[in-house]
């Protein structure tokens, strides 16, 4: 079974190399490969390192509307019009790479991440700490 979550933002992407910086400042210490040049370029599975074990997550780029539709998600604000969906299955490393992308994206951006799994808007604060969790338990597996 796939778990899946979503930032939904507006504007542009925020560069590979932000991404990236917000989740050093905060302690995870997550790379992300550099076969694409831009976030936006991204379609299948982004590979990235955690302490240089590899991992990574699916990542898709697109519109919004459609998923906020498809989903019945209400009371979004409607200039959220642009969408970066993750998608992984039971590895917890993955599951630690697409929240730790969620996050940092949706902070960069002033986005709202939604979990798929809660039909939920998911704070950043939780998305952190799940993802310090499945860290967490990944080392005890």
């Amino acid at each position: 079974m796939s778990m899946e979550m979503r930032v939904f933002f507006s504007g542009p992407l925020p560069s590979r190399q932000a991404v990236q910086q917000v989740m050093h400042d905060l302690g995870l210490l997550f790379g992300i490969s550099d076969i694409h040049d831009a976030l936006d370029d991204c379609s299948g599975f982004l590979p990235m390192t955690y302490k240089e074990k590899e991992t990574g997550t699916e990542v898709y780029v697109g519109s919004a509307q459609k998923t906020i539709d498809e989903l019945g998600i209400g009371g979004l604000d409607s200039s959220l019009n642009r969408e970066i969906s993750f998608r992984w299955g039971g590895d917890l490393m993955e599951c630690a790479s697409a929240n730790a992308l969620s996050m940092a994206i949706a902070k960069l951006t002033g986005g709202v991440i939604y979990d798929d799994s809660e039909g939920a808007v998911l704070p950043i604060d939780a998305a952190l700490q799940i993802t310090r969790s499945c860290l967490m338990s990944a080392r005890e597996t």
